[in-house]
């Protein structure tokens, strides 16, 4: 493993082989107290890191404690009550909290997730996973252009294909990456909001006309809720308003869906995707570029240009009243890019095994 499952003072531990890899954060004083006063825990899944990222506080002073879960190519994630989902390279895997417990190495966790049931698909290229309060699960193929379900004798069960994406002779949506399907939000227990790059119905189009062709749609009225977007992600619905992540520029905000157009509300210098919200705050992830050309290819690039901004890789809490960056935490390293946010509430310091980890034959509760 090139970083170790936890950190406790700010850098990543590495083998010496592999120290080129490693990774270190920083944090603003307050930081801490913040995850203290709202007794949570963030969660971030980084596909380029093949980690899933468990932040939190250690128990005895305090202070920053992170944990490190390997994953194949992590993506989505959510949770419901005890269980915890995350969307990997193939599947879709269900983690169940087990309580308290403690480590001679690492101290005491007040919430240890062990792999518990696996949804095998292939790689569908899997994005936005979401669980209702039924327990049912759905998620995002974005190489299939469609939302899925779960099944126990497929691959996947097909939920609902975009109307602009031509299905095959057989019923099926093509297996190709057409509009880049990403984003899904659940209202009332059922899919009722996507996002995607685009509406056309070819190979790759997506790659044509990101630039002011992403949208939100409205998958139960059957109607485009706001068009014109540059790479929408991360739909979710919050005290009553659809808030949405326009990637491509850097924006965080709110579609007003009488009005059919997008909010921004605050400029943030990365390429936005993971959100989620807590006590009247948005946590949200930035992200670096993959490619190392400064976003050429997106109006992102030229703002942080003209604003004399470097990217920012990390987390950042926006506080929902005034909409001010009240804490935030920055990673560094090679090629970190992150999928998606999700926050633990009445959780301090979580952890979540790897599936392959030895220790869980003697530790399993049975």
């Amino acid at each position: 493993m090139s970083e170790a499952n936890k950190t406790d003072d700010g850098k990543a531990n590495a083998n010496s082989k592999e120290a080129d890899n490693a990774i270190s954060f920083d944090y603003d004083r307050n930081f801490c107290l913040w995850l203290k006063q709202n007794n949570c825990s963030p969660v971030v899944s980084s596909y380029s890191r093949q980690k899933v990222y468990s932040i939190g506080l250690k128990p005895d002073d305090n202070t920053m404690s992170i944990y490190y879960t390997n994953c194949g190519r992590p993506m989505g994630l959510c949770s419901n009550g005890d269980s915890l989902y995350i969307a990997t390279i193939g599947n879709i895997v269900r983690y169940e909290n087990k309580g308290e417990e403690t480590d001679p190495n690492f101290g005491k966790f007040d919430a240890g997730f062990y792999p518990q049931h696996a949804y095998l698909s292939g790689d569908i290229d899997c994005h936005d996973l979401r669980v209702n309060s039924k327990g049912e699960l759905f998620y995002i193929s974005t190489l299939f252009n469609c939302i899925c379900q779960p099944s126990m004798t497929k691959s996947f069960e097909v939920y609902y294909v975009p109307p602009w994406i031509s299905k095959k002779e057989n019923g099926q949506p093509p297996g190709e990456d057409r509009c880049h399907l990403n984003g899904l939000c659940l209202v009332d227990d059922k899919p009722r909001y996507i996002t995607a790059s685009c509406n056309k119905d070819y190979h790759q189009a997506w790659r044509d006309h990101m630039l002011k062709g992403g949208l939100v749609y409205d998958i139960v009225e059957d109607r485009v809720v706001v068009d014109g977007l540059t790479c929408p992600h991360s739909p979710q619905m919050y005290k009553g308003k659809l808030w949405v992540l326009e990637a491509g520029t850097g924006q965080f905000g709110y579609v007003d869906i009488e009005a059919g157009k997008f909010v921004p509300k605050k400029f943030l210098p990365g390429f936005l995707r993971g959100l989620s919200f807590v006590n009247n705050y948005a946590v949200i992830c930035l992200s670096s570029d993959r490619h190392d050309n400064s976003f050429k290819d997106i109006p992102l690039g030229k703002i942080l240009e003209e604003q004399g901004q470097k990217v920012k890789v990390g987390i950042v809490i926006v506080d929902l009243d005034n909409f001010d960056i009240k804490h935030q935490m920055q990673f560094y390293g090679k090629n970190i890019e992150f999928y998606d946010a999700m926050v633990l509430q009445g959780i301090t310091r979580p952890r979540v095994y790897d599936i392959g980890d030895s220790a869980l034959v003697e530790k399993f509760h049975l």
